[in-house]
């Protein structure tokens, strides 16, 4: 639970944290994509970009966690492909077989969504939740999900850690089987969907008592595009654009 700081803003005066969370969301989809239709080849160039966003940002304390998740991901992946495909074999065991071009496929799966899972990371790690949701100021229902939503995970995991630790502190273990697991989580998941109603009925009364969806609304933060902003979309637009040219899209 702890690693769900991974995907938390974390505050800090660089480049890409001053930016326009609009101009954030194209750049992190751009490269998203060339993680999609790039080739094999240059995967591990674009890896090494974003790992230069992460130092550049100064979140680099995350890739070794994020990198953990990438390899165990990455090698279900790749044992998957290699034993769904049965051609070119290099491994077989009874039932168990293993092809070459299986491994070779998943492996460059396992890149790509490599490529998915850090980028969303450092997007997340670099756009405040506010800045994000006061794009969206002109759809109210979308930004109170979007906000809603947000807010919701870490607080469910603060709640886990405090039920968890009292309920530690009460003598209960959580180690043993498979059984005893599934009978610990009692414990804690009732207590904890407990908690999360009461908060929903709270945030439904606060925000009805506060004329939710009323007419007239002013901002306080009003998200406007600099020079540097209106530049990473053009970059990312024409990185997009020569991508899908390179692959015949407009043919």
């Amino acid at each position: 639970m702890k690693d769900m700081n991974l995907f938390k803003y974390h505050p800090n005066d660089t480049f890409f944290h001053n930016r326009d969370p609009r101009a954030n969301i194209i750049f992190a989809l751009t490269i998203s994509t060339l993680g999609f239709f790039i080739d094999p080849v240059f995967l591990i160039l674009l890896i090494i970009l974003v790992l230069i966003l992460f130092f550049v940002s100064k979140i680099e304390s995350q890739i070794p966690i994020l990198a953990k998740y990438s390899v165990i991901s990455g090698l279900m992946i790749i044992l998957l492909n290699a034993y769904v495909r049965k051609e070119d074999l290099f491994f077989k065991f009874y039932f168990i077989s293993l092809s070459k071009s299986g491994a070779f496929f998943g492996g460059i799966m396992a890149l790509r969504l490599m490529v998915l899972i850090f980028v969303f990371s450092w997007f997340s790690s670099v756009t405040h939740p506010k800045k994000l949701i006061s794009i969206f100021h002109k759809f109210p229902l979308l930004a109170f999900i979007m906000n809603t939503s947000i807010r919701f995970v870490p607080m469910i995991v603060e709640d886990y850690k405090r039920i968890r630790n009292a309920q530690m502190s009460r003598c209960l273990e959580f180690g043993g089987g498979g059984k005893k697991k599934i009978k610990n989580i009692i414990p804690i998941a009732i207590p904890l969907f407990v908690i999360t109603i009461r908060r929903a009925m709270r945030i439904a009364e606060g925000i009805e008592t506060r004329g939710f969806r009323l007419e007239g609304r002013t901002y306080y933060y009003n998200p406007k595009l600099d020079f540097f902003d209106v530049l990473m979309i053009i970059i990312s637009f024409t990185v997009i654009l020569a991508t899908l040219g390179s692959f015949g899209c407009y043919s």
